[in-house]
């Protein structure tokens, strides 16, 4: 094969043991299995998708929230914290306690040029500096 008059080297196939593809593959499907797996919660999901001020959670940004009273927003809180701190192949993901998420989307969303911030990356964003200690 050419390229621009110069030589390309043949791609090389390398194939894995069937040993060490069973492994990839088991660890896959134990990895699918523990995240789909049903453990207790102290939260109930809703029955449908949960919305603020008609957005959905993936579309929900700063202008929704100031938009939305205030069983939305706590319906959102609870909703982000549920997928967030969903069970993940290192154990459960970084949550917040509502009240701080509730501050938390309160002092983020008060400058006009945040209107379009994201609620779930803000969220993301402030638990990935949460202690893990507390």
């Amino acid at each position: 094969m050419r390229l621009g008059g110069a030589a390309l080297p043949a791609p090389v196939r390398v194939r894995l043991p069937l040993g060490i593809a069973l492994v990839v593959a088991a660890v896959a499907i134990g990895a699918a299995l523990a995240m789909t797996s049903s453990g207790t919660s102290e939260r109930v999901a809703p029955a449908g998708p949960v919305l603020l001020h008609g957005l959905p959670l993936q579309s929900a940004n700063c202008t929704a929230w100031w938009a939305a009273d205030e069983g939305q927003r706590m319906a959102v809180i609870q909703a982000l914290t549920r997928s967030i701190g969903g069970p993940t192949p290192y154990g459960p993901g970084t949550t917040l306690p509502d009240a701080r998420v509730h501050r938390l989307f309160d002092t983020v969303c008060t400058p006009t040029f945040t209107s379009h911030f994201l609620l779930y990356e803000i969220y993301v964003r402030a638990a990935g500096f949460k202690s893990l200690g507390g």
